[in-house]
């Protein structure tokens, strides 16, 4: 049967005009189909031949499609019924695998289970055998002065098509901030199998935001205070705290905040009030103090120091600075001093006044500014010297 034949007969009774009969039987054709995938098995018989699937009622066809349902996997062994020009020629099997159920989706492992995170978060994948994973990372948002994390717009997704995914291969993900500013991720991530089924997606979202700093004088939740703007800081020292460990912050103060004792700023740090009535609140004595590289930016706060009734002061600064940079804008600042006293006492460094006013008094000796080796540039505003 490897090749056609052809067949001729004659009746035995031979007479003369007889005639001779003959039929062609062709080769046996190769119908063996071994077929894994998640797309339909087609069977397409020979030229000059149909086919029927065994104990079935169907009429012979010249193509048998095979397929299964989204979710579903269907392996069998069939036996088909070979016709030739409509006649019987014998039988022959084929068999197929087809798999359409998608793979487990991926989970998501983190190395933080917070949403609002001050640092970096490692994410990784658990993997499901004979599978892999794609991933997108991306950035829904990013603002300069943070998030508030219980009004973020979760549902604000950007639209992904497979050429935005990557192949994971093992090395776990770093998500970080994104420069200064606070960084709002999205991270979607689906399985494959071998036979190419997509998996339902795992999506993990997660802010980052190691700058912004929040301080409210108001009434705070009975929350762990954690210096974000759901869990706010009450207190200016729970924040120094923070900017002494950090290279650079940036603080929001909601309200005035009554300091008792020195402040000291070595790293880069940037102070913001909100409203018109935020700030900070010093006594006569106690200083704000920048030095060692220090670069500070005071921004629309009310600055106010308070004159004691001590005799030993004779004299005080409101502000040190020594080898610094301590810029200003739009800031209202009032100091009262029992004998003498200066704003700003510098020392080799850098101050900018920037549209502010300053109301300074004092017994005996009062100034804006005393400074040894000292730039200083005042633009716009109102300084009064009493």
């Amino acid at each position: 049967r490897d090749v056609p034949h052809t067949i001729s007969w004659q009746s035995v009774a031979y007479e003369v005009g007889n005639p001779i009969y003959s039929i062609t039987l062709p080769a046996k054709p190769t119908l063996e189909l071994s077929y894994d995938g998640n797309q339909a098995a087609i069977l397409e018989a020979p030229e000059g031949y149909k086919i029927a699937i065994q104990g079935e009622q169907m009429n012979p066809v010249d193509t048998l499609k095979i397929d299964a349902f989204f979710g579903e996997e269907y392996r069998g062994d069939f036996l088909v019924d070979l016709y030739f020009e409509n006649l019987y020629q014998g039988t022959t099997n084929f068999s197929v695998n087809i798999d359409k159920m998608p793979p487990a989706k991926p989970e998501i492992l983190s190395s933080s289970n917070l949403f609002y995170n001050r640092d970096k978060v490692t994410v990784d994948f658990s993997v499901a055998p004979d599978s892999h994973i794609l991933y997108n990372v991306s950035i829904l948002a990013s603002k300069p002065d943070g998030f508030n994390e219980m009004e973020v717009d979760l549902h604000d997704e950007k639209k992904l098509s497979l050429s935005d995914f990557v192949t994971y291969h093992g090395e776990p993900i770093q998500l970080s901030q994104e420069k200064t500013s606070a960084t709002l991720y999205h991270l979607v991530a689906y399985s494959t199998d071998e036979y190419g089924n997509i998996s339902a997606p795992s999506d993990y979202k997660v802010i980052i935001d190691p700058y912004n700093f929040y301080i409210s004088t108001k009434n705070v939740a009975s929350l762990e205070a954690d210096g974000s703007l759901v869990r706010p800081f009450s207190s200016f020292t729970q924040a120094l705290e923070v900017v002494k460990e950090r290279d650079f912050t940036r603080l929001h103060l909601d309200g005035m905040c009554n300091i008792d004792s020195d402040i000291v700023i070595t790293s880069k740090c940037e102070i913001n009030g909100e409203g018109n009535s935020s700030g900070l609140k010093l006594k006569e004595g106690n200083s704000i103090i920048v030095k060692n590289g220090g670069q500070v930016s005071i921004n629309n706060c009310i600055l106010q120091l308070e004159e004691t009734s001590l005799e030993s002061l004779q004299s005080s600064s409101f502000f040190k600075i020594n080898s610094a940079t301590l810029n200003f804008s739009g800031c209202e600042i009032v100091a009262s001093f029992n004998r003498s006293g200066s704003i700003f006492s510098a020392d080799s460094s850098t101050i900018v006044l920037d549209d502010c006013g300053a109301t300074i008094h004092a017994k005996q000796y009062a100034s804006l500014i005393s400074g040894i080796k000292t730039n200083a540039t005042v633009t716009k505003g109102r300084y009064t010297v009493t």
